[in-house]
């Protein structure tokens, strides 16, 4: 009888090839590890059988991260601030604290009286931001139909539409009336009418459109509603809406499950010269190929953790189609640089959303490399993924900045106002980035604080739309910088010099920086300090020159035969 584990009988033991193979073949296979993984958090709402589940897209798990690296510093000095840590996607939160969900969203110098019988050139020009700013991105109502409302409300008042038209003017209307707070007010009221008188009526129209038999009429009016709430940021019950409609969610509708082709890129039958000339539908095209990428990161970073397969290669292909995104709209995003603004003619593509192109372009970049640099510090994928995340999270608020300058009017309006919701997540998140920069000190703190500043002067803009959430970004950013302002001064007293990561590991055995086994020319050591990424055998390289690609070498020594790319 023989014993488990103690049998004396002899095994063949396995070549040092078999077992080298069988090591690649599980580093090949495995997932990435808790480098890479965000994991969603169930928050206790204090009441019995009522919680609320925040899932790992919304960045929760890099700002409990944040706070929890701060309370631990703080741990040791006799500060206890509490820090907000409520994402987007919990503004309904927000508005039942505030109790806005029954108040009326229009003053009395916005609305007027209900029996006014609005003419055809005014609803015309009260509508001009929507198919201006909304419409080019989600092109869903049909122009022409539109009009044909506008005509038959200006003869015969809101009575004479149906349900579902009325529902869309409705939302057209509210939609661009919250618009000209951030632009020029309009001179003359909307009529009562003619708009929501709250959140909670918006959402009880959208019964109606989901009672009705399914109709592209019906679908066109829920959506707007949708769309209504979207701009209004309550953008929990935005979700839930696109829920009901069955539009399905990002995770759970693969793209490979449609079969849509993009504008101008037609694959089911003989392409013709005119499948590229409207070039109207550029910008669409854009935004539908940036929403399949966006869908490729939530499918490789935020899956349910069971099925996630964050494997390096898989980040790789992910990062190589962003970049190739990123290449596709640069001659368009560089086009309206210039004083005479040429690029707009031949692009059709307004400044406004040239600028939201670039946003998440750089967004992504956060998203994709945000799960590293809330793992251990003393990798050089975290290093290597912070970097990514400073020089995105920096253009972001530079981009907008420079958008800020060139359109500002009075009373903190724009001539182009910035109405697109991700500029919201964007300033928002990018504020914390470079605060968590700064905390690490892996950039000044007065570099950060002025890019932050730039980020808060958008969430002040949209202030102006009279909703709770950029108020709230607003609190939470100034509690946060003004907790790393104070435990920084104290790290600065005790630490003078910062860690400095090497982006290549060294070896154990020989001390010497261990390479990926790729043929390649000997590259000098990388090194990340407070100031950024440098080029140890040249200094006086800048740090941009390396941001463009910070994490090449760590992708090469991660999958080794593989070289790689990128990342908001």
């Amino acid at each position: 009888m023989t014993i488990p584990g103690d049998s004396t009988e002899s095994t063949p033991e396995p070549s040092p090839f078999a077992a080298s193979t069988a090591s690649r073949k599980r580093k090949r296979s495995s997932p990435a590890g808790p480098t890479t993984r965000e994991y969603g958090f169930m928050r206790d709402t204090g009441e019995h059988d009522t919680a609320r589940f925040v899932g790992s897209s919304s960045g929760i798990h890099f700002i409990r991260n944040v706070h929890m690296r701060i309370a631990r510093k703080n741990a040791h000095t006799s500060s206890t601030r509490p820090l907000r840590e409520m994402v987007p996607g919990e503004d309904d939160q927000l508005r039942q604290r505030d109790a806005q969900c029954n108040t009326s969203l229009w003053t009395e110098n916005e609305v007027g009286d209900a029996a006014q019988v609005a003419s055809f050139d005014q609803l015309v020009h009260w509508s001009k931001s929507y198919f201006e700013t909304w419409h080019p991105i989600l092109p869903f109502l049909h122009g022409p139909d539109v009009l044909r409302i506008f005509e038959a409300v200006s003869q015969g008042g809101l009575s004479s539409l149906d349900k579902h038209d009325g529902v869309i003017l409705r939302s057209v209307l509210s939609i661009c009336l919250a618009d000209s707070r951030q632009s020029a007010p309009f001179q003359d009221q909307i009529p009562r009418e003619l708009v929501y008188k709250s959140v909670d009526h918006a959402v009880m129209c959208s019964q109606f459109a989901l009672q009705q038999p399914a109709s592209i009429r019906a679908t066109q009016a829920a959506l707007s509603i949708q769309l209504f709430l979207i701009s209004f940021l309550c953008l929990n019950a935005a979700s839930r809406l696109g829920g009901l409609l069955s539009l399905g969610l990002p995770l759970a509708i693969r793209d490979d499950d449609v079969d849509v082709c993009y504008p101008g890129e037609e694959h089911h039958g003989v392409s013709t010269a005119s499948d590229d000339g409207d070039k109207r539908l550029r910008l669409l095209a854009y935004m539908s190929k940036h929403a399949r990428i966006r869908g490729l990161i939530l499918e490789l970073r935020n899956k349910s953790i069971p099925v996630r397969h964050d494997t390096p290669e898989r980040s790789i292909a992910v990062q190589t189609e962003l970049a190739k995104w990123a290449n596709e709209i640069q001659d368009t995003v560089e086009a309206g640089d210039s004083v005479d603004d040429r690029g707009l003619a031949s692009s059709h593509i307004s400044s406004g959303h040239r600028s939201i192109l670039l946003l998440s372009k750089y967004e992504s970049t956060i998203s994709l490399n945000r799960p590293m640099i809330a793992s251990d510090p003393s990798t050089p994928h975290w290093g290597a993924a912070m970097q990514s995340c400073i020089s995105a999270a920096k253009s972001i608020c530079i981009t907008m900045k420079r958008h800020l300058q060139q359109h500002q009017a009075e009373d903190n309006r724009l001539t182009v106002p910035m109405l697109w919701p991700a500029y919201i997540w964007a300033a928002w998140i990018s504020a914390f980035v470079l605060a968590f920069a700064a905390f690490e000190q892996q950039m000044p703190m007065k570099t950060a604080l002025r890019h932050i500043e730039s980020s808060k002067e958008v969430l002040r803009h949209f202030a102006a739309r009279n909703t709770s959430w950029p108020e709230y970004c607003l609190s939470a950013i100034d509690e946060l910088t003004l907790a790393v302002e104070e435990l920084s001064q104290t790290s600065r007293e005790s630490f003078p010099r910062s860690t400095v990561y090497s982006a290549v590991p060294e070896s154990r055995e020989t001390g010497r920086h261990a390479h990926a086994a790729v043929s390649r020319p000997a590259a000098p050591p990388v090194v990340t300090s407070s100031t950024g990424i440098h080029n140890a055998s040249d200094p006086a390289l800048s740090q941009d020159a390396y941001n463009l690609n910070p994490t090449a070498e760590i992708l090469v020594a991660a999958a080794p035969g593989v070289d790689g790319w990128f990342g908001i």
